[in-house]
């Protein structure tokens, strides 16, 4: 999914760097995190305001959600399980869930 070329990335990175440098020092407060990605998101849909637009951001929103619970998310939560025990425990039948 955000697996572009690397020549691609380069006129991005610098710019994401800046960025993540204002959110360290703000603590990388969510408020700021929503802004800064729902600017970018305006500046899309204000380009170009259709429905396939709609679709368009609607689709890159789920796929980051989607990226990042498979790549960082789920790794965390294996790690947890292992560290301090499933929720189910093995006296319980988890055959129901």
């Amino acid at each position: 999914m955000p697996y572009i070329k690397r020549e691609d990335r380069k006129g991005y990175d610098y710019y994401i760097d800046k960025i993540s440098e204002e959110f360290i020092v703000n603590d990388y407060q969510v408020g700021h995190m929503v802004y800064v990605i729902y600017r970018l998101i305006l500046k899309w849909w204000d380009s170009f305001p259709r429905f396939a637009t709609i679709n368009s951001i609607r689709g890159v929103l789920n796929s980051v959600s989607v990226e990042f619970d498979r790549r960082v998310a789920a790794e965390y939560e294996e790690d947890k399980i292992v560290e301090n025990g499933d929720v189910y425990s093995e006296e319980e039948d988890t055959s129901s869930h």
